[in-house]
């Protein structure tokens, strides 16, 4: 059967026009898509005033101090209802000032017993410091140095 340039000529337009309806099918699903995301409404993780649980990250340097203040100064008990204040190891001076702040807040509340709203997290500390981060470094690399400039070294 011989084919003739009308049968390949409408052969092609048809897989054309196939290709193209699939196209716009696509296109069409997409831009459907989109609508439907763009005016989706978010969801509510937690309705508004309900309670909050705040994490306090205390240390060393200052920072303790800036935290505190930042808490007195812009804190709604009624809302951060529970606190967990992270110390690291060997900061003392953190743990009794986050202390001292709970016992603050429960005599504003007029109460009696201190509040047990809160917990105190000791975590290890990552150096101590009185380390210089650059020579502490510096000395800790140093062994592996040569081994690790030798032309045959192995990574």
């Amino acid at each position: 059967m011989a084919s003739t340039p009308q049968t390949l000529w409408e052969l092609s337009l048809k897989i054309v026009g196939s290709i193209a309806a699939i196209g716009f099918l696509i296109l069409l699903v997409i831009l459907v898509s989109l609508v439907i995301s763009q005016n989706a409404s978010l969801p509510k993780v937690r309705r508004k005033g309900t309670p909050v649980h705040l994490l306090v990250v205390l240390g060393s340097g200052g920072h303790t101090a800036e935290m505190l203040a930042i808490l007195e100064n812009n804190f709604d008990y009624s809302i951060y209802t529970y606190r967990t204040y992270v110390v690291s190891s060997g900061d003392d001076l953190s743990a009794q000032k986050a202390v001292k702040f709970e016992d603050t807040i429960a005599q504003q509340k007029d109460s009696k017993a201190p509040t047990e709203n809160y917990a105190i997290v000791t975590i290890p500390r990552a150096r101590r410091d009185d380390t210089p981060t650059s020579v502490h470094s510096l000395r800790s690399t140093l062994p592996v140095t040569p081994i690790l400039s030798s032309p045959t070294a192995q990574l």
